[in-house]
């Protein structure tokens, strides 16, 4: 993963605030997929932003719901996945308010994330999912809502990954 560190401004130390904390100059939007410092543990991870600033957000049945409106998904064909979770999985187009579409790919609609109740996004912080929804690390489980402060840059590019060897992928 490549992360673009300046798409959100300068985050060295001379972009402080009073207190010392280096400040997004440019907020990230809604769908970006950032590259972030774990909250609660000292690793950098990536995902997307799902949920602004005082937006609510709830998952039922495996549906997204922000602002109390369903996130529209369209299926596509399935997913081939192989190794430890060998076989084909549903895979849709999510569309995201503002009309930002992404992939998603779901094991099924009744796994251990698929329901949430309704919570509120602090201000100064994000909700975040992964496009691999019942095996992401995000805001539903560990992760909790994301300080701004933790956001370090926005990805541009997966160089490699588990499902895709050896092919680049540019990420909008």
């Amino acid at each position: 993963m490549i992360s673009d560190n300046s798409a959100y401004g300068d985050r060295s130390p001379f972009s402080a605030g009073s207190d010392g904390r280096a400040r997004l100059q440019i907020k990230p939007l809604q769908g970006d997929v950032v590259v972030l410092l774990h909250p609660h543990d000292n690793f950098i991870m990536t995902s997307r932003i799902i949920g602004m600033p005082g937006d609510r957000v709830r998952m039922t049945d495996g549906r997204l719901y922000l602002n109390g409106e369903i996130v529209p998904r369209t299926a596509q064909e399935p997913f081939q996945m192989l190794g430890e979770f060998d076989g084909q999985f549903p895979a849709y187009i999510e569309t995201l308010p503002g009309g930002l579409t992404h992939g998603i790919l779901e094991f099924s609609d009744d796994e251990r994330g698929d329901n949430m109740e309704e919570v509120v996004v602090p201000q100064e912080s994000y909700f975040l999912m992964g496009d691999n929804r019942d095996r992401s690390s995000d805001s539903r489980f560990d992760l909790g809502f994301v300080p701004e402060d933790y956001i370090i840059g926005k990805a541009s590019l997966v160089l490699f990954n588990k499902t895709a060897w050896m092919r680049r992928r540019w990420i909008e």
